[in-house]
């Protein structure tokens, strides 16, 4: 399951600076959402309470977002794992 999220971290890292801008994150929500509907400024704002830097959120708030979203939903998670391929 890690390596997973892990792999993921990369793909969406489009700059390959170790971090998830919230550009970053609107381009994984789009692909995850499977609904064409990107995070908005209070979801995005709302990510920032996971590991967060000057940069946007790092490996370690991204595996936190992850396991929230799964003791939340284990079933969404597992749906939206399964649209990312």
């Amino acid at each position: 399951f890690k390596q997973v999220l892990v792999s993921l971290f990369g793909r969406f890292d489009a700059d390959g600076d170790k971090h998830l801008s919230r550009d970053e994150l609107r381009s994984f929500s789009l692909e995850a959402r499977g609904d064409d509907k990107a995070f908005t400024e209070d979801e995005l704002s709302a990510l920032e309470a996971y590991d967060w830097k000057e940069k946007g959120m790092t490996l370690r708030g991204w595996l936190q977002m992850a396991v929230a979203q799964a003791k939340n939903s284990e079933e969404e998670m597992w749906s939206k794992l399964k649209r990312l391929g």
